[in-house]
């Protein structure tokens, strides 16, 4: 095998690679929507910088939310990202601590959850689906 190969094969594995994991997201993402509901709340919220590269950087806003699923207490976040600090803000600013979230828990695993926004109370509200 020449270097030409090894670096083909190296590129095509790591895009095999990607594209599992983006399927595995889609997939949960797909399932989740007939999870039961339960009610959350959010937590607290933050807005942070991070850099991507050497000269790249993004405005990340997250929220952190709890849920309670017998009896026992849970904690998850969500995650959007801008390029301008504004519109973080302005974008968690429908998300103020205490606001009641419709939250999809996992039957199985009650400690994986996710939140989506069209099933949310407040028009103009769109967080990513939870995952970390």
């Amino acid at each position: 095998m020449n270097s030409d190969t090894v670096v083909s094969v190296i590129c095509i594995l790591c895009l095999g690679i990607i594209a599992a994991i983006g399927l595995l997201m889609y997939l949960k993402r797909r399932h989740a929507r007939r999870w039961p509901t339960a009610v959350g709340h959010v937590q607290s919220t933050l807005v942070r910088l991070e850099e991507r590269g050497e000269n790249f950087s993004k405005w990340v806003a997250y929220v952190t939310y709890n849920y309670e699923v017998l009896g026992q207490s849970h904690s998850r976040s969500f995650k959007r990202e801008f390029l301008l600090d504004s519109r973080a803000k302005k974008w968690l600013g429908g998300y103020p601590v205490g606001r009641a979230l419709t939250v999809r828990v996992n039957p199985h695993k009650p400690a994986d959850s996710m939140v989506f926004w069209r099933e949310q109370t407040v028009p103009g509200a769109q967080p990513a689906a939870a995952g970390k």
